[in-house]
């Protein structure tokens, strides 16, 4: 009864929340300031011990506000230690991250250092082609380096600016020993071009033909093969008289016992042949019928070259004939009569 009368007497003292700013341990916990669980959110960032001592919802060295006083986190683009240097250009970092080719670290910790480091450096080296030394890594030197301006056409051979033998690094397809062709340049590097060159490939020239008598179509018989045609040859072979300039390709046909125009036909026997016209004069006038004519070379019997009669049977009426007037004749051929 005594001790129920003096726990009624004594009740339990209310909890004082702790100060976190006068260095007492308010609330007998134990814990002082923002060691005391009570002060998250208001204190400082405590960088270790795994509490959010500033509310910003960022543990330790997550938090910004520990950057100078973590180790270095490798990835999170911060200076966690403070000694000015960030993730990979940190040394705290070498073995964690991957090789940076320039700057004389080991980073990936493999043994390697920069553009020795084969695995990882050889396409971000450049060579240095005059130095006699590897310096990308891929075990070729200077100019055996495809990727030196010595050889900057990749066809294998160097440039003569360089000491080598290529006389044009901008072409693959020219270097010493290439097939000479007609393109006029100097494919094999030997200082001769096309046809001064005596090791051109005929296979990419061309068949040239004499033409002496300098009517544009060449004899057939006789070609030479060249890159370009020699004085007095032509691209054309179908001349059949090489000596007479009036018959090749294209003339006219004539009536003359000659293939004129080189087709294998000669005179009326070829379609194209362009033939007198002859008049059938059965007035024996001078003038034939303009509406009894053929073409031939040879005249028919009673045919002559001149037509323009109206009348084959009157060799009074044609153009030559005089007029008279209102006989309802017309004499000269012009298609009407005089009236008197």
């Amino acid at each position: 009864m005594v001790a129920l009368l003096l726990a009624s007497c004594n009740p339990t003292p209310e909890r004082v929340h702790e100060d976190c700013s006068n260095v007492e341990d308010d609330d007998f916990d134990g814990l002082v300031d923002c060691l005391d669980p009570d002060c998250l959110g208001d204190c400082p960032e405590i960088c270790s011990d795994g509490e959010d001592n500033d509310g910003d919802f960022a543990v330790d060295c997550e938090d910004s506000d520990c950057d100078s006083h973590c180790m270095e986190d490798c990835t999170d683009e911060r200076d966690n230690d403070g000694d000015t240097l960030v993730d990979c250009q940190d040394q705290d970092c070498f073995g964690q991250c991957p090789e940076d080719c320039l700057d004389g670290w080991d980073n990936d910790a493999d043994g390697w250092v920069d553009c020795a480091d084969v695995e990882d450096c050889i396409d971000d080296c450049p060579e240095d082609c005059f130095n006699g030394v590897d310096d990308n890594g891929d075990f070729r030197i200077d100019c055996d380096d495809p990727r030196c301006p010595c050889d900057e056409d990749l066809d294998g051979w160097v440039s003569q600016e360089y000491g080598g033998p290529d006389c044009d690094d901008s072409n693959p397809n020219v270097y010493p020993f290439a097939l000479e062709i007609c393109n006029e340049i100097d494919d094999n590097c030997d200082t001769r071009i096309d046809d001064d060159d005596p090791s051109l490939d005929t296979q990419s020239a061309f068949d040239w033909y004499p033409d002496r008598d300098a009517d544009g179509s060449g004899d057939g018989r006789f070609p030479v093969r060249r890159c370009s045609a020699p004085d007095n040859y032509v691209s054309d072979n179908l001349d059949c008289d090489d000596a007479e300039s009036e018959v090749h390709p294209g003339v006219d046909e004539v009536c003359d016992f000659i293939d004129n125009d080189c087709d294998g036909f000669i005179d009326q026997s070829d379609p194209d042949a362009v033939l007198p016209i002859w008049y059938l004069d059965m007035d024996m006038d001078g003038f034939g019928s303009e509406y009894d004519n053929i073409s031939a070379c040879v005249s028919p019997p009673g045919a002559i070259t001149v037509g323009g009669d109206c009348d084959d049977l009157a060799p009074q009426v044609n153009p030559d004939a005089t007029e008279l007037c209102g006989d309802g004749v017309d004499q000269d051929c012009d298609g009407q009569d005089v009236p008197c």
